[in-house]
């Protein structure tokens, strides 16, 4: 079935196109693709609720087009979406399809919708085993190139603050980077790509596993390259409006991440913080 992208888009399709389908499974095979920007990355749940639908419905209708359920079909959606979408056909589908709307109302409404998919996908379990994970590492690597070095730069902010020893890795030759270091198994790194994933940040998370590292995946989905090579996933959804993604859910896990941590040696983090301020205080750089 994946012999080649245009043959897996072509398949899809053609199933469609085919395979009969009630005037429900209509309504369902509409909705998902109509608007493949947002829909490919929502669970099966979700798309229930938007078809107005029983989730065991969505499976029979995943399994009737030859899948074994719903997750390889939306694994098959969310590559088709990457594959295809560019900032071009974001902002052309944003412009044939908000006359009444303006940019703000809408760019608003999404990055909502980004935080809200995120809350409801959150692992709390694994976001737990990060946090111990990061608590107990010797040293905490962060990997990113592009849009998504923001938050490389936020985790730097409060993992100082709190007194952890990390390394930054941004921009293109992170993967070189990292092969001169010395990672040990009780390190961590944490590698942040979304939607098409960039080869070198799967390359630094896949050298840092190899060398017995814990791995973590900020990612926008559980079957990506990415989230492939790491030991632990944490979604971030990043549909845009206007530009191919939008950098607020991926911020707000990276605020899950450092308040949770935070939160776990309470009194550590208090003496830490107030160390941090007073450093701050002896520079004249805030106004009176």
């Amino acid at each position: 079935m994946r012999k080649g992208f245009c043959n897996m888009k072509t398949t899809l399709t053609e199933k469609l196109k085919d395979i009969p389908l009630s005037r429900q499974e209509r309504v369902i095979a509409d909705t998902i693709t109509k608007n493949l920007q947002r829909n490919a990355f929502l669970n099966g749940p979700q798309i229930a609720a938007l078809c107005d639908v029983a989730p065991s419905t969505i499976t029979r209708f995943a399994q009737k087009l030859g899948y074994s359920g719903f997750p390889e079909l939306k694994k098959e959606l969310e590559i088709i979406y990457r594959k295809t979408t560019t900032p071009h056909e974001v902002f052309r589908e944003f412009l044939n399809g908000n006359d009444e709307k303006d940019v703000v109302d809408t760019t608003i409404e999404q990055d909502i919708q980004n935080i809200m998919n995120l809350r409801t996908q959150l692992d709390r379990k694994t976001l737990e085993k990060v946090v111990e994970a990061i608590d107990n590492a010797k040293k905490i690597l962060i990997a990113s190139i592009g849009a998504s070095e923001t938050c490389v730069d936020i985790f730097y902010y409060y993992l100082d603050a709190l007194g952890k020893e990390y390394i930054k890795l941004k921009g293109f030759g992170i993967s070189k980077q990292i092969e001169i270091m010395e990672i040990e198994p009780n390190d961590v790194v944490i590698a942040i790509s979304f939607q098409r994933i960039l080869l070198e940040v799967r390359d630094v998370a896949q050298f840092a596993k190899n060398r017995g590292a814990t791995t973590i995946a900020i990612t926008d989905s559980e079957f990506n390259a990415l989230a492939r090579v790491c030991n632990h996933i944490l979604i971030a959804p990043v549909t845009a409006t206007v530009y191919s993604l939008s950098q607020a859910a991926p911020v707000v896990m990276v605020n899950l991440i450092v308040n949770s941590l935070a939160a776990l040696n309470k009194d550590k983090s208090l003496k830490m913080l107030e160390k941090t301020k007073k450093e701050w205080e002896e520079f004249p750089i805030f106004c009176e």
